[in-house]
Parts: C-alpha cells; structure tokens; sequence
C-alpha cells in the first residue's frame, strides 16, 4: 500500500472514531427542566346584614326607636375564598350616651370577648361558610325623655386570617396570639 491510501484510511477511521464518539457521547447527555408553579391562596370574607330579608348595602337605620325595643340586626361574616379561615369582629357604639345597657344576643357558645375588644368565633370557616355575629339590638327600658331625639351608631367590623399554619387558643384571652395581625377589615357601618 502507498502511503497516500494509508494516511487516507488512517484519517477515513479516525473520522469514523469520532463521529462514533460524537454519537455515542450524544446518546449519553440529556438536558431536563422543570418549572415549579407556587400559587399562594386567600383570605376573603364579606360582612352583610339583611332587612325584612333583603341584603342591605351600608348597615341599617332604625327611626321612631323607643326604650325596651328589639331590633332585628344580623351582621352575618361569610367566608368567599377557598381557604380556611378564623374570622373576629368588633362592634363599636358611637354617638349619644344612650348606648348604655343596650344589648346585643351574641351566641357565647360560639363567639368570646376578649380583652383586646374583639368578639372571636370558635370555629374555622370553610369555603362560603358563614356565621351570624348577633341577630337583635335590644334598647335598654331605663331611657327617659332625655333619649328623645338622639341618635347612636353601631359600628361592626370583621377580620379574618387563614387556618393553615396558624395557631388559635379558643382558651386565651388573645386567641390569636399576641403578635399583631394586619387583617383586612370589612366594616358596615350603621346609623
């Protein structure tokens, strides 16, 4: 053999020995991605009352009010996301003096005051669940005629945080500890 056909079939394997390699190499290496997609959740609640059984916008307003009446109030709390939630309200008297010895029917089986001012509600709230602060307004019989004329205001606001990966000691005086929470609040203010 001359040495022209020995350089062309030394070089002709040694290209096949790399393509071979090359190939081989490829057949061997793999390239993954994987895109992880974290979606937080949400807490969100609404606070509405109802009249004669009509959803009312704004909180309610009672005229010609006299001692020992019963209004029918019903701040209602519903939970509107797909989180858990535990839910407290506050109700705050504003206005004349009269607000003495007026009564709300709060359920102390299901709601504790505490401290803090805030009514909390025992149980979690699953999705669209719901629960009835007080359902009436009793207005104390010892009022005279110096009431006459006057007004007052019933303030209702409702929080709400999420149940997973939080604590709640239905048993403390600060159920949901001492840490201050940044909630949302829904007020319905009422005349």
């Amino acid at each position: 053999m001359n040495k022209k056909k020995i350089t062309t079939m030394v070089t002709a394997v040694a290209v096949c020995a790399m393509i071979a390699i090359g190939g081989t190499l490829a057949w061997f290496t793999d390239k993954g991605e994987v895109t992880n997609v974290v979606t937080f959740g949400n807490v969100d609640i609404k606070l509405e009352e109802t009249k004669n059984g009509a959803l009312q916008e704004g909180g309610l307003t009672f005229d010609n009010v006299v001692p020992g009446d019963t209004l029918a109030k019903d701040p209602t709390i519903t939970n509107i996301s797909e989180n858990q939630c535990y839910i407290r309200a506050k109700v705050t008297f504003t206005g004349d003096s009269i607000i003495d010895g007026t009564a709300l029917d709060i359920d102390s089986t299901k709601w504790k005051l505490c401290k803090d001012g805030y009514y909390y509600y025992k149980d979690a709230l699953s999705k669209n669940g719901s629960a009835q602060l007080f359902t009436t307004v009793t207005i104390p019989t010892t009022l005279g005629n110096s009431a006459a004329g006057k007004t007052f205001d019933i303030k209702v606001e409702a929080e709400a945080i999420q149940k997973d990966n939080f604590t709640f000691d239905w048993n403390s005086e600060t159920p949901w500890g001492t840490t201050p929470i940044t909630a949302e609040t829904y007020p319905v203010p009422v005349p």
